[in-house]
């Protein structure tokens, strides 16, 4: 690996990925399960990414988690390997691995912190001191006066291996260094804590927010214009399927309007009939009936349909209200049997002249899409003007 490349252990999943120095302090998406980790002196190391981790992967008693969010150090069980760990520092939540947990005690410092140069000197003091503290100990420990009293055997006790014998000043034997050791870590400064996060952006300044506001905006209006045609076509093309419909059922579309002409009918008949009201007298009825002829008579169209109704009445067996009738004009156009008829060749003429369900629908569809497109180019309009005459001089 060259100096220019660090290896992540991606606090997650576990993968272990080369990553580039220079991205130290930025977000690092994990190849494996694309979970984004910043990238930081305590995560990366300078192990190549075949290396295991030096304690990888004891997987009994306890290991200490270092979080790879704030730099805090817990204990965990390692039968907890695999699960996730909420940070009882900072509470952020992360995969426990062997690659972000350690064999070692909780007060030893990780594998992989951040190596200084040389310690500052504040730090040293305190190292130094420390050290010949611990010598001073060391040397009492092993001079000082023996009290011991003399053993009731003549044998001499047989001592632990590695324990001194009383009254000796030999030291422990050292014990064999492991083939291949971890970098000792230097000690961190005493006076310094986690790294501090990056300074804030500063904010933009408040013409340069308005002038992003309206670029915005505009291009919101330009979005919504280019749907409105999108729409529009659709709707064109939804209408051209509807006509090439109706062309190839020509029987339908006269059903249709043979449909709306019924219902004006209808409509007409009911109106005179609420005029001469609920009980009419021979000459309200009569005046009633005289009102429809005339209003038919006005249109060939509407001639032949009256037509057809004397037909449909003279086959109804529910009533014989045309006995005697010589033409449509004699029918008593108030009356229930009429109304009948009028309705039956209504519904008829819906059900013949009924458009596929499909076409409809695509119809209703595409007519729908136009007016939600439009309303929301009037809105984006209306946002961009608002902002527009804000930005204007007064």
């Amino acid at each position: 690996m060259t100096s220019s490349m660090l290896t992540f252990d991606c606090p997650w999943c576990g993968a272990i990925d080369p990553v580039p120095a220079s991205q130290l302090g930025e977000h690092f998406a994990c190849p494996e399960c694309k979970r984004a980790t910043k990238l930081t002196e305590r995560n990366t190391s300078d192990r190549p990414p075949t290396e295991p981790p030096p304690d990888a992967p004891h997987r009994s008693g306890d290991r200490t988690f270092d979080c790879p969010w704030c730099g805090a150090i817990s204990a965990v069980p390692a039968s907890h390997l695999g699960e996730r760990f909420h940070c009882p520092e900072c509470g952020k939540e992360t995969k426990l691995t062997p690659s972000n947990t350690r064999a070692a005690a909780i007060t030893a410092p990780p594998p992989d912190a951040p190596h200084h140069d040389a310690p500052k000197e504040r730090g040293g003091l305190v190292v130094g001191a420390l050290t010949l503290a611990a010598i001073a100990a060391g040397v009492w420990y092993f001079n000082r006066p023996d009290t011991t009293p003399p053993p009731p055997s003549p044998q001499p006790p047989v001592a632990d291996a590695g324990t001194p014998s009383p009254g000796t000043s030999e030291t422990p034997a050292a014990q064999p260094e492991p083939t291949n050791p971890p970098p000792a870590p230097a000690a961190p400064d005493a006076g310094t804590g986690p790294a501090a996060p990056p300074a804030p952006a500063a904010p933009p300044s408040p013409d340069d927010a308005k002038t992003l506001a309206r670029a915005t905006a505009a291009q919101a209006v330009a979005a919504a214009r280019a749907d409105v045609e999108r729409a529009q076509a659709a709707d064109a093309e939804a209408r051209a399927q509807r006509a090439l419909w109706e062309r190839d059922h020509p029987d339908a579309s006269r059903s249709a309007a043979d449909a709306e002409a019924l219902a004006a009918l209808a409509a007409v008949v009911d109106r005179e009939r609420t005029t001469a009201g609920a009980a009419p007298t021979a000459a309200a009825a009569r005046a009633a009936s005289d009102a429809v002829v005339a209003w038919v008579s006005a249109d060939a169209a509407r001639v032949a349909l009256a037509e057809r109704v004397l037909t449909s009445m003279r086959a109804d067996l529910l009533g014989r209200e045309v006995l005697g009738v010589a033409d449509w004009k004699g029918v008593h156009w108030g009356g229930d049997g009429a109304r009948r008829a009028v309705a039956s060749l209504h519904a008829a003429a819906v059900a013949a002249g009924r458009v596929a369900p499909e076409v409809l629908a695509a119809e209703a569809s595409a007519r729908g899409a136009l007016v939600e497109a439009r309303r929301r180019l009037g809105d984006a309009e209306a946002r961009a003007k608002a902002l527009e005459d804000a930005a204007a001089p007064k």
